[in-house]
């Protein structure tokens, strides 16, 4: 039957913060000496060429990106091929330009010299008059800004400093440069960098390196590691104030980590304080963000989930969240329940852009697609289905940690597996735009699905050494239902729809499903008033088979006729097939066995046997090829009973062989990458 799909939206995302303010403090490092020696070239020594206009459009472009510092630096290698990349930089003055620039690190060869360049600049950006605009830059100009800031922290620097300085930039020039050096740690009492300090080099302000390394041991799975990175990120000097005014989005953080890990108690409780703490700041967006955070917390047995209020600081997402809550049977709300709130979410989402166009990511655009794509499959429209996982795989970032992207991916791949198409679903799941980003929290549920799909095909194949001894022993972290993909199974799965059918499949096997008519009833009930219209036609097909054995024929052939054309498409082979099976029961039981009744069966069951070897449901096929045989004896063709008669029985001797089979090269191959793939991705 269906599997169960999990519903993930997210992963209880963090509210964004504002960015931060523009940094109080500069630090002098290599490729800013190379960067203003661009500028003088271009403002000062050659202000009186006719340089090409496109080639100087190139270079205010360079120039552009690397004083706005919002990426890495480039390296000597990277800057020295912008410049020579400009348009017409084979004419005279540009070359001349280029060389001059290439030959920049000649006239730095000594601490010495290093204080001449920077009395050059000095033409730059000295005012002598607060009057007179002499000055190539003006005083509030981008460059000029860069310009006066790279002569200040010059200024600044003590003897020692600019030793190391004139190493680090030789390094650079060379690309032997290890930018962890670069760092300075400040102290009130130490002079040995900055010899004239001024307030803010007295003391030392948050970074976010440490929130930086924080996200990375998270997502490697190192939780006591994070922990502490965290709290070093908090406890760092944010502004002059006696209290930072951060401690709930710190306790928020850490109950998010708790969340993703599963460890819900913790969680609770960490919640409950960031929301007291939060309360007394007066930080309203942060209690809206933890009260959030609450209501996705499992609730205990027989207890509503509570679903949240629209308020002016509820993200989006939230609203999705509820789409899960919605989803679950035990719940007994209708999807149209669930397409409602997915229309609240994106009309939330168009109102929080308007009012909060900071704090909107590009990825979340996407996620109601994702969940669409679940939501509609639970309505029995795979197509549709299908369309919104594409949107989704569309326009995410291959290779990154975007939720959206992982459940769009898990849940096409199981679907083609349930067609038949095993070894596709797995080559779609181990491909590295899937899992090159995943964070190891996520790399379970990857890995759990590729698990369950080599389990689906070994329950199909009725291989059950190979789960006994193969994928058992190697079961990932997620919850299992065994009674999903073996019959003899016990327990409960705790849905008052799957659980009865599960229970009829059981004993069908053992000839007692007409004693289970009125479970079935009751979860056909609840699949219509549910909408859940796959599962409905299941149920349907069902209820048409145990008809046949209380003889009403007529009956059942009506039922199956009707829902026929809903699953003729193929969208489900299995429920195809088994649908065909029964109409052509139902075609032999209800008319006088004629020659035009006998081959309109034939057409139904040669369909089945093409969908049950299609999804390698051997012992199906092997039910199917029997009927056949029979079929072709009363028609009289004796030539196709018996190639049926041996297809039938090579059928019964490979389930005979598979069944000793304990695992086959390719699967022990992929668990292989599965296993190396966690590896690489906690060793991040």
């Amino acid at each position: 039957m269906n599997h169960g799909r999990p519903l993930v939206v997210n992963n209880g995302r963090m509210p964004n913060l504002p960015p931060p303010p523009p940094p109080t403090t500069h630090v002098l490092l290599p490729h800013h000496l190379q960067i203003v020696r661009l500028l003088t070239l271009i403002f000062y020594e050659y202000i009186d060429r006719n340089l090409p206009s496109s080639f100087l459009l190139h270079i205010y472009r360079v120039l552009l990106v690397e004083t706005m510092e919002v990426r890495q630096p480039a390296t000597w290698e990277q800057l020295l091929a912008a410049v020579e990349e400009g348009p017409k930089a084979n004419t005279e003055d540009c070359r001349k330009l280029i060389e001059d620039f290439k030959s920049t690190h000649t006239l730095i060869t000594s601490p010495n010299k290093l204080r001449t360049f920077f009395q050059d600049i000095a033409l730059l950006v000295i005012i002598s008059d607060e009057d007179d605009d002499s000055t190539p830059f003006a005083r509030r100009s981008l460059f000029g800004y860069f310009c006066r800031r790279c002569f200040l922290s010059y200024l600044k620097l003590s003897h020692e400093a600019l030793n190391l300085l004139y190493r680090d930039y030789q390094d650079w020039i060379s690309g032997k440069l290890n930018e962890t050096t670069l760092y300075i740690k400040k102290d009130l009492l130490d002079l040995s960098y900055n010899i004239h300090q001024t307030r803010s080099d007295k003391k030392e302000f948050a970074q976010a390196d440490e929130y930086a390394v924080f996200e990375k041991e998270f997502a490697t799975g190192d939780a006591k590691s994070a922990s502490d990175r965290l709290r070093g990120f908090f406890e760092q000097y944010f502004h002059e104030g006696t209290d930072s005014g951060l401690r709930h989005i710190a306790i928020l953080n850490l109950a998010r980590m708790h969340y993703l890990n599963h460890e819900y108690p913790t969680c609770r409780k960490l919640i409950k304080e960031a929301i007291s703490v939060a309360r007394n700041c007066g930080d309203m967006m942060s209690v809206q963000h933890c009260s959030a955070l609450l209501h996705r917390l499992p609730v205990e047995a027989g207890h509503k989930p509570p679903i949240n209020e629209i308020q002016f600081f509820l993200h989006p997402l939230e609203l999705l969240s509820d789409v899960k809550k919605l989803l679950q049977v035990c719940n007994n709300q209708p999807l149209s329940a669930s397409f409602e709130k997915i229309s609240q979410a994106v009309s939330l989402f168009d109102t929080w852009y308007d009012f909060h166009r900071g704090f909107v990511t590009d990825s979340e655009q996407w996620a109601q697609h994702a969940v669409q794509s679940s939501v509609w499959d639970s309505a029995g429209c795979a197509r549709l289905a299908d369309i919104e996982e594409t949107v989704v795989l569309a326009f995410t970032d291959p290779g990154s940690d975007d939720n959206n992207r992982l459940t769009a991916a898990v849940n096409r791949a199981y679907r083609n597996a349930r067609q038949g198409k095993y070894k596709e679903a797995i080559a779609m799941l181990l491909h590295p735009d899937i899992f090159t980003g995943l964070t190891l929290t996520d790399y379970n549920t990857w890995a759990a699905e590729i698990w369950h799909i080599l389990v689906l095909r070994a329950s199909r194949r009725g291989q059950e050494r190979m789960f006994r001894d193969f994928l058992k022993p190697r079961q990932p972290g997620k919850p299992f239902a065994p009674k999903e993909y073996w019959f003899d199974s016990q327990g409960s799965i705790g849905s008052a729809i799957r659980d009865p059918l599960y229970e009829v499949l059981s004993m069908r096997q053992c000839d007692q499903a007409h004693r289970f008519v009125e479970p079935l009833l009751r979860a056909l009930w609840h699949t219509e008033f549910l909408q859940r219209y796959g599962t409905y036609r299941v149920a349907l097909v069902m209820l048409a088979d145990i008809g046949l054995e209380y003889g009403m024929t007529k009956w059942c052939r009506r039922i199956i006729d009707e829902i026929m054309p809903q699953v003729i498409n193929g969208d489900d082979l299995e429920l195809r097939a088994c649908a065909s099976v029964t109409l052509a029961r139902c075609i032999l039981a209800s008319e006088d066995p004629t020659s035009e009744v006998l081959r309109q069966a034939l057409t139904h069951l040669l369909r089945a046997e093409e969908d049950y070897i299609e999804i390698d449901l051997l012992r199906s096929v092997q039910d199917v090829r029997f009927l056949l045989s029979v079929v072709y004896h009363n028609l009289g063709m004796e030539k196709e009973r018996d190639e049926a008669a041996a297809r039938c029985h090579a059928t019964q001797e490979e389930r005979r062989r598979l069944d000793t089979v304990v695992a086959e090269d390719w699967m022990s191959d992929v668990w292989e990458i599965v296993t190396k793939v966690g590896a690489a991705l906690a060793a991040r």
